[in-house]
C-alpha cells in the first residue's frame, strides 16, 4: 500500500512538473512584413521599442505569436510588453521551443486572431539593464563617461522579416565610433540602419556604439522598507536604501574644492536622484550617511 502511495505521488509530481513547462513550435504561416525599431541609449537602461507588422501568410486564423530574446541578452531583460494596435496590453506566456534553449521565449496572445492573408500591427517594448558598459572603465574628476553599447544590428525573431529599419538615439552628439552596415545615416545624436530586406529566423549582427554617456548609473544594492499603520488610519512608510554608482570608476585623486567651484567637474558623478511620491505624501524627509539631511 504505501508504495502504491509512494508511486502515486511520484507520478503526480511527474504530471505537475510537466504541465509547468510551455512548449511551443514556430509556425511556418507568420511572416513579418516590417519592422520598425527605436533603440534608446540616453539613459543607464536600454529601451528598445519594435513596431512590428504581423502577416497571417497561411490559410487559418492565427491566435499567437512567438517574442524572442538573444542568448546574450536574456539575463539582463528587465522588461517586456506587446500592445495591439489599439494599446491593449497583451498577455504574455514564457514557453519553450525544442531544439532552442539557448533563446528565451514568450507566446503573445492575440485580442483578436489575424485572419489568412491579412495582417496586424503590434508595438512590443523591452527595457535591458546592465548592457552599457564604461570604455575606458576609470576616468578622472575631470573627464566625460564614455560606455560601450552592444546589441543586435537586426530584430531577433524566430520568423522571415521582409523589411526592417532601427534607430539608435543617445542623448550627445560625441560618437566614438559605431558599427557601419549599410545604408546607415547619423544625423546628430540618433544613427540610422536600414531598410534591410529579407532577413531570416533568429538573425544576428553586432550592433556596437561608443559615445559619451553621463547619466547617473545607480544601482540599488540593498532596499529595506518599513511599514507602520497606526489606528488612526495614518501609513508611514521609512525606506533604507543603499545605492551604488556602477559607471566608470574614478581614477586618480578626488578635489572636494573643484567639486564645489566647478558644477563641470565631475560631469559622471550622480549629484542628484528623483525619487516618485504618492500626490499624498506629507511630512517627507531624507537623510544620508553622510550627515546631510533634509525635510
Amino acid at each position: 500500500m504505501a508504495k502504491i502511495t509512494f508511486s502515486l505521488a511520484f507520478l503526480l509530481c511527474v504530471i505537475i512538473k510537466c504541465n509547468g513547462v510551455n512548449v511551443d513550435t514556430i509556425s511556418n504561416e507568420i511572416r513579418i512584413k516590417n519592422v520598425e525599431r527605436h533603440i534608446d541609449i540616453s539613459s543607464q537602461l536600454v529601451k528598445i521599442t519594435s513596431k512590428i507588422t504581423l502577416e497571417n501568410a497561411g490559410q487559418k486564423p492565427v491566435k499567437n505569436f512567438l517574442y524572442a530574446a538573444e542568448s546574450t541578452t536574456k539575463n539582463n531583460l528587465a522588461f517586456v510588453g506587446v500592445k495591439d494596435n489599439n494599446n491593449r496590453d497583451l498577455r504574455l506566456v514564457e514557453t519553450t521551443v525544442k531544439g532552442y534553449d539557448d533563446v528565451k521565449f514568450w507566446r503573445v496572445e492575440l485580442k483578436e486572431p489575424i485572419n489568412a492573408a491579412s495582417t496586424i500591427v503590434l508595438t512590443a517594448e523591452a527595457v535591458y539593464t546592465k548592457s552599457l558598459l564604461p570604455y575606458p572603465t576609470a576616468i578622472t574628476q575631470q573627464e566625460d563617461q564614455l560606455v560601450k553599447y552592444n546589441g543586435n544590428l537586426y530584430f531577433f525573431t524566430p520568423y522571415p522579416v521582409t523589411s526592417q529599419k532601427t534607430s539608435v538615439a543617445m542623448i550627445t552628439k560625441t560618437v566614438e565610433s559605431f558599427t557601419k552596415v549599410k545604408p546607415f545615416s547619423q544625423q546628430d545624436g540618433t544613427i540610422l540602419y536600414g531598410p534591410y530586406s529579407n532577413t531570416g529566423p533568429f538573425t544576428e549582427k553586432e550592433l556596437s556604439v561608443h559615445y559619451k554617456n553621463n547619466s547617473p548609473f545607480l544601482t540599488v544594492t540593498r532596499l529595506e522598507r518599513l511599514i507602520e499603520v497606526s489606528h488612526w488610519g495614518n501609513i508611514a512608510i521609512e525606506e533604507k536604501i543603499e545605492i551604488e554608482h556602477t559607471g566608470a570608476k574614478l581614477k586618480g585623486p578626488f578635489s572636494r574644492y573643484d567639486y564645489q567651484q566647478d558644477h563641470h567637474s565631475g560631469p559622471a558623478s550622480v549629484r542628484s536622484y528623483k525619487t516618485l511620491l504618492p500626490a499624498s505624501a506629507a511630512d517627507v524627509y531624507y537623510r544620508d550617511t553622510n550627515g546631510n539631511i533634509s525635510t
